[in-house]
């Protein structure tokens, strides 16, 4: 009997010693399985639910060889329990990734087994549109990644401190045992003993040269002493430290190297997924929001908006999606994908110092991959218009001759559009008006053999003001270099453009004015009576018609006042004097009276009277 209980008793904790050693709880293969099986982006996830299932099984078997962690399997779970927030973790980085301090307190220790899994699990989640679930997932994951490491060597750094790093993560125990690669594995084994060894030579060998001094000492007092074998000593040593160093940077360029490369960049990846989980749920607050403030996020939608030509209705301000884009960003700092996406979000938020560093290093990093020229020209144009907004005129410039001259295409309405761009920085800037005359011309050769936009939109009146301000400018180059009569040619057609907008403010007048009087004629019918009809026509007439006609005659009158159309009339006065043709300086000089104001006005009255006394007496005045 005492037999049998003694062999029981064997068996049983030889199947409990079984069940903790680790080779057989941490099962690499499956995870392999589960992650060749989670759908690409798009695809159906109908095997999300059979996966997230295999998934949670393999962390209860990972946590069944810790007799506390059990107690707290449901607290492992995390589960949000109020889907429309963050949960802890979730926000404890995103803090540490905005702020850019690695916060000791998050992370639990280094397993690449775990953060597989908890990644498996969130992928899933994600996949199935449960981005809350995913982003709990992601951000649980990260607790078991230790970033003691640095995620980019300095190379002013000492070795020593790189060694220890090593010693603490990548030759970490429970680290070794959860890695895949057989020879990464040997290495990160053996490098305690190899790093003790170094430490114990290096010990040895700074006490063998001071030991050099003290027998020279000796001798330089008349002792005995043995230098010649202190010498020996530390030559023989210094070998040997120098061939353990080596043996150290062998596994420092080796196997570390690769350990790392790859774990930054799954770290990186599962940084830029949490990221676009991130911004769908701060894209669902922020419609939530604009839903309850409708007033306060519409504001800004008239006149000025359209001016600026911004629109302010735009959902911006994902501070979380940012952050862990930089996160991702800074495991794979040469990834394009997160590059481009942190200079397009800084961009559109207007954050121009790190807009112009990222779309800078975009540029950088395309060039040398020598990526295709149509998935990098619209950075050089950002580039420009960063610098430009900077007031870095010189920078701009060579920005934008940088896109024209790799643009393969001769002509095209974006190529067109950037020449205008350059030319106005030649033209208000730097002052070389060739280069600017140049591009203007072949701006608007370009754009003649372009389509034009329908009639009566917006896109048409942005297009007649953009010429307008073109022919205006031709006008002052043709000034400055004295080509009177390319300056009046000029001036004509700018002249043309802008009756062209005025009868088309005049016709949008009118219809709004016909509408207005519909309205009046309609309330009078209406008093007293109820027609359906008339009523249903009334309100679509006040509600529907009205306003998208009064907003655009209140663009159109802020447009024509921003041209400053008296100075060009002045102009025209100018060369209808020096021409000698008096009448028509003087029916110029009446209308800038009645458009102008100010000084433009007591300068017309002025001209204008100098203008009648030479009719009188036939004398000239020079004119103001």
């Amino acid at each position: 009997m005492k037999i049998l209980s003694f062999l029981f008793f064997s068996l049983f904790f030889s199947s409990l010693k079984a069940q903790s050693i680790p080779s057989e709880i941490l099962r690499f293969p499956k995870i392999q399985s589960l992650e060749k099986r989670i759908p690409g982006e798009g695809a159906n996830g109908s095997s999300c639910p059979s996966i997230i299932r295999e998934a949670e099984e393999e962390l209860k078997r990972y946590y069944s060889q810790f007799t506390d962690q059990k107690r707290i399997q449901d607290e492992r779970d995390h589960k949000p329990q109020d889907y429309r927030k963050f949960d802890q973790n979730t926000v404890r980085l995103i803090d540490s990734a905005q702020r850019g301090q690695l916060l000791r307190s998050y992370f639990l220790r280094e397993s690449p087994y775990l953060f597989r899994l908890h990644v498996v699990i969130g992928r899933c989640h994600s996949a199935l549109g449960k981005s809350t679930h995913a982003v709990s997932h992601y951000t649980t994951a990260f607790r078991y990644a230790s970033w003691e490491l640095p995620l980019k060597e300095d190379p002013k750094q000492e070795k020593e401190k790189i060694y220890l790093a090593m010693n603490r993560v990548f030759a970490d125990p429970e680290r070794i045992k959860e890695e895949e690669v057989s020879q990464t594995r040997q290495d990160a084994s053996r490098f305690p003993k190899e790093l003790d060894q170094y430490f114990a030579l290096k010990k040895e060998y700074s006490q063998a040269v001071r030991e050099i001094d003290v027998q020279e000492a000796k001798a330089a007092r008349g002792k005995k002493a043995t230098v010649a074998q202190a010498i020996q000593e530390r030559d023989s040593l210094k070998q040997k430290f120098e061939s353990q160093t080596k043996v150290l940077e062998n596994i420092r360029n080796t196997s570390y190297q690769s350990y790392l490369k790859r774990r930054n960049q799954f770290h990186a990846d599962t940084a830029y997924r949490t990221a676009k989980d991130v911004k769908k749920l701060e894209l669902e607050n922020q419609i939530r929001f604009s839903s309850l403030n409708r007033s306060s996020f519409l504001r800004g939608r008239g006149i000025q908006a359209q001016i600026a030509e911004e629109d302010r209705t735009r959902l911006k301000n994902f501070t979380g999606y940012r952050a862990l884009l930089q996160l991702a960003h800074k495991f794979d700092p040469t990834q394009l994908e997160y590059i481009r996406l942190l200079s397009d979000s800084f961009f559109q938020e207007r954050f121009h110092r790190k807009a112009l560093h990222f779309t800078s290093l975009y540029i950088q990093e395309a060039e040398q991959k020598k990526l295709p020229f149509t998935q990098v020209k619209s950075y050089y144009r950002r580039l420009g218009r960063i610098q430009t907004e900077k007031r870095n005129f010189l920078k701009a410039t060579k920005a934008y001759e940088k896109f024209l001259q790799l643009d393969p295409e001769p002509s095209s309405r974006e190529k067109a559009e950037t020449m205008k761009y350059l030319a106005d920085l030649y033209f208000k800037r730097t002052g070389g008006l060739a280069k600017a005359d140049e591009l203007y011309k072949n701006y608007l050769r370009i754009m003649k053999n372009e389509n034009n936009p329908e009639p009566n939109s917006q896109e048409l009146v942005a297009y007649r003001i953009l010429n307008y301000k073109v022919f205006r400018n031709l006008s002052s180059i043709a000034a400055h270099f004295r080509n009177t009569q390319e300056e009046k040619e000029n001036l004509e057609k700018a002249q043309a453009i802008f009756s062209l907008l005025e009868q088309e403010k005049e016709e949008a007048q009118k219809m709004l004015e016909s509408i207005q009087k519909e309205i009046q004629s309609l309330k009078r019918q209406l008093l007293g009576t109820k027609n359906e009809e008339l009523q249903d026509r009334y309100y679509r007439l006040q509600r529907i018609e009205v306003p998208p006609r009064k907003e655009k005659v209140e663009i159109l009158t802020a447009k024509l006042r921003a041209l400053r159309y008296p100075e060009l009339l002045e102009k025209v006065a100018f060369l209808a004097y020096k021409e000698r043709n008096w009448s028509k300086a003087e029916g110029i000089y009446r209308e800038i009276i009645v458009r102008g104001s100010g000084k433009q006005a007591e300068r017309a009255q002025k001209n204008l009277r100098k203008l009648e006394l030479h009719w009188q007496d036939g004398r000239f005045r020079p004119l103001l």
